[in-house]
């Protein structure tokens, strides 16, 4: 009868003891999370604002750069990005469309998965042309090391089988390079080397059939974007169909 007393009695006191263990420990997590939410707090309303006047700053030099007679802006979830569409019809230039995201670096949890991932902005820069350029075929040259730029390079490509392929070292990075006319793969090769002296570029893709060129790159600085943008300035005379010299 004693022993059964006994060991009712430490029973007991072992599952007093474990619930005292658990209370402790579910104690010193709210103490824990209550601490570490005043740093999180402070660094969401220091970078909002920061986050806001960037992506003000960077459509605003958009809109100046290709002065758009009409324009749509879409917001990708909260600070963390935004889709645009200019109606350019001005010279060669039909429309743009723009896509910008960012890591959301206003989340301070999340900040040690940006680092470990390597997560960086991303500007795309769609531009299409009117009639009267001449790109050949398509080409695409993208730094496939990168697992979203590889995924939506082959969701784009369709069938590969119709390409022919190359690779391209530029500025230390190694790209790979997708095409089915010379012409497109040396307007690609051209924008890639010119603009990489002012950015990282991600992809650049050429299309003689849809008369569209698309640049992706890590925007950085204002200025940064205004040079790589300076870049397909450049090019555009050297898309103009040139008249025939046939006489009648």
């Amino acid at each position: 009868m004693k022993r059964i007393i006994y060991l009712i009695v430490t029973k007991y006191i072992c599952l007093e003891w474990s619930v005292v263990e658990a209370s402790t420990a579910l104690y010193l997590t709210i103490i824990f999370l209550v601490i570490a939410s005043f740093p999180a707090v402070i660094w969401f309303f220091r970078f909002r604002k920061t986050m806001i006047k960037r992506q003000s700053q960077l459509a605003r030099y958009l809109e100046d750069e290709f002065r758009p007679r009409d324009k749509t802006y879409w917001l990708l979830g909260y600070l963390v990005g935004f889709r645009a569409r200019y109606l350019v019809q001005r010279g060669l230039i039909d429309n743009v469309h723009v896509l910008y995201i960012t890591p959301p670096y206003h989340v301070f949890f999340y900040l040690p998965i940006i680092a470990l991932f390597k997560k960086r902005e991303r500007l795309d820069v769609i531009i299409r042309f009117r009639e009267g350029v001449r790109m050949g075929g398509i080409a695409h040259i993208a730094d496939t090391s990168i697992r979203t730029i590889k995924a939506v390079l082959h969701r784009d490509m369709g069938d590969r089988t119709k390409y022919r392929e190359a690779e391209e070292v530029v500025v230390g990075r190694r790209y790979k390079a997708y095409y089915t006319s010379p012409r497109a793969l040396e307007i690609a090769r051209r924008i890639l080397r010119e603009a990489s002296l002012h950015a990282r570029i991600y992809r650049v893709t050429v299309d003689g059939t849809s008369r569209t060129i698309m640049i992706s790159f890590e925007p950085g600085k204002t200025e940064e974007v205004r040079k790589v943008l300076k870049v397909l300035w450049g090019i555009l005379p050297d898309l103009r169909e040139k008249p025939s010299n046939n006489q009648g």
